[in-house]
């Protein structure tokens, strides 16, 4: 850790009996998030080290939320989830004309995010219901917001690149990947 709470890299510790299993997995979610990531073994040979490297110094407490993150990814147990929202809100630009698909249509998104392990997170009357309440006046993408608000109400972690969900973790939203684009790129 440097002086300015920064550091060059960040570590993972596996230490169980099934490390051998987990450091690979570990490795491959880190790779299809194009992050490059180190395996050393301990010295005791019993466990291993998964390595982060950065460009530059990089915040402490956020690479300790990208690790956080890719670790609750790389843990099966942990179920993923895509919302409603989200397919909304792509169709919507796609039908504008803002967003670009290549090789898909925005009826093709639920179907490949299925294919891909994430379960569908519909949006429900009474989580329309309560967009009002959201104390996030500050964001004002209609869309954000009821994913923040919907993160809240089921009491998931939103993941994202977009670093202006973070005042919200002090009423109930679970940011662990805040600023997670600028850290990804970082580490190239």
């Amino acid at each position: 850790m440097l002086h300015d709470n920064k550091s060059w890299f960040i570590a993972a510790d596996f230490d169980e009996a099934d490390w051998i299993i987990e450091c690979p997995a570990f490795i491959k979610i880190c790779e299809e998030y194009d992050i490059p990531a180190y395996l050393e073994r301990s010295r005791s040979g019993k466990g291993g080290h998964v390595g982060i490297f950065f460009e530059e110094p990089y915040e402490a407490f956020r690479s300790r939320k990208i690790m956080t993150a890719l670790l609750q990814l790389e843990d099966a147990k942990n179920e993923a989830f895509v919302s409603a929202v989200t397919f909304w809100e792509i169709s919507l630009k796609f039908g504008l004309g803002k967003l670009e698909l290549s090789g898909a249509t925005p009826n093709d998104l639920p179907g490949l995010a299925l294919k891909a392990g994430f379960s569908l997170l519909p949006l429900l009357p009474e989580e329309a219901a309560m967009y009002h309440s959201l104390e996030a006046s500050w964001h004002k993408d209609p869309f954000g917001r009821m994913l923040m608000k919907q993160a809240i109400h089921n009491k998931l972690t939103l993941l994202s690149k977009d670093s202006i969900y973070s005042p919200l973790s002090v009423r109930g939203l679970k940011d662990n990947m805040v600023g997670t684009k600028k850290a990804i790129n970082k580490c190239h």
